[in-house]
């Protein structure tokens, strides 16, 4: 089983200070996986997470938040894998990976894919 390794961003979030900023992490193409959420140096989620409550946007302004997906290849019929990172209340709201024009896969059945995505929040 092989670890495939990629780093993205750091990408800018813009937020409203009073609102309250969640976020989603969906793993596409049939796979399974977990991540791990890192604001600054604090965990705040392991596992699945699905609408995992940021905090107010006043309080992320200039912090960094770090999210690592690991995708296990469970698809018989694909090596792809895709993972979608939903900010609500979030400018913009969605990061797509791969990009358009890109692609993410393993090499073999049963390899793992880590993507370690950066963003930063800043004030609309």
């Amino acid at each position: 089983m092989k670890v495939k390794k990629q780093k993205k961003g750091p990408f800018t979030i813009l937020v409203n200070e009073t609102d309250n900023i969640l976020l989603t992490v969906t793993i596409g193409n049939a796979q399974i996986g977990g991540n791990i959420v890192l604001l600054e140096d604090t965990q705040l989620f392991k596992g699945e997470v699905k609408n995992g409550n940021l905090g107010i946007g006043g309080d992320l302004v200039g912090k960094k938040l770090t999210v690592t997906t690991n995708v296990l290849d469970v698809n018989p019929d694909s090596n792809k894998v895709s993972i979608t990172h939903f900010f609500y209340n979030g400018q913009p709201p969605v990061f797509s990976y791969p990009a358009v024009g890109e692609e993410m896969e393993v090499d073999n059945d049963g390899d793992i894919y880590s993507l370690t995505a950066t963003y930063v929040f800043n004030k609309k």
